[in-house]
């Protein structure tokens, strides 16, 4: 447990933790609402087991690497580079296929796809920081309580992430300008 933290900059780490864990928690479950209309849209349907696994693949990968290099550099870098990873993601996502065939990607599924590893990379960060800087904040007497807290993050991005994805998807589609950005683009776009 570090000395120099007080019982309020704890506090709000671990707010900021909570909130970290639910916008990754939440991207899931309101993609996998948006996941037929993305299909059908890009045209993938053959590909469509491979947007969740890509995301689940990388960030597997990922924790035991994202892990040491808190152990090296520190933990809150890794959260803050592994946040901008992930937003980053976030964003390729929600631009999939909106330029056509790109040379080394391909279709606007394939495209999809790599940016969901991109997505994974990021978010190995997210959930191995944010239990990580938990462990060195508090006592173990402690993590019981707050594990039972990041728990809630994923019982209530359950509940939420469904019904947000859905209605994005049915109604989310705007005009901005001379464009139209479809609504299953905001089930990425809300992350950002």
């Amino acid at each position: 447990m570090t000395t120099a933290s007080t019982p309020e900059a704890r506090r709000i780490t671990i707010i900021a933790l909570l909130i970290v864990l639910f916008l990754s928690a939440l991207d899931q479950t309101v993609v996998s609402t948006a996941m037929p209309r993305i299909v059908a849209e890009l045209k993938g349907l053959e590909l469509y087991a491979w947007v969740t696994t890509i995301y689940l693949l990388c960030s597997t990968v990922m924790v035991p690497i994202w892990g040491k290099l808190g152990d090296l550099y520190g933990r809150k870098r890794i959260l803050i580079l592994g946040v901008i990873i992930f937003v980053m993601g976030s964003w390729l996502c929600g631009l999939a296929g909106e330029f056509g065939e790109l040379p080394l990607v391909g279709g606007g599924m394939t495209q999809l796809i790599a940016a969901r590893g991109v997505q994974g990379v990021g978010g190995g960060a997210l959930f191995t920081s944010a239990f990580a800087v938990m462990a060195e904040l508090f006592a173990p007497r402690e993590r019981g309580k707050l594990s039972g807290y990041f728990g809630a993050m994923f019982g209530i991005a359950s509940l939420l992430g469904p019904v947000i994805g859905g209605y994005l998807t049915q109604h989310g589609t705007v005009q901005l300008g001379g464009w139209t950005i479809e609504g299953w683009r905001w089930c990425f776009y809300v992350n950002l």
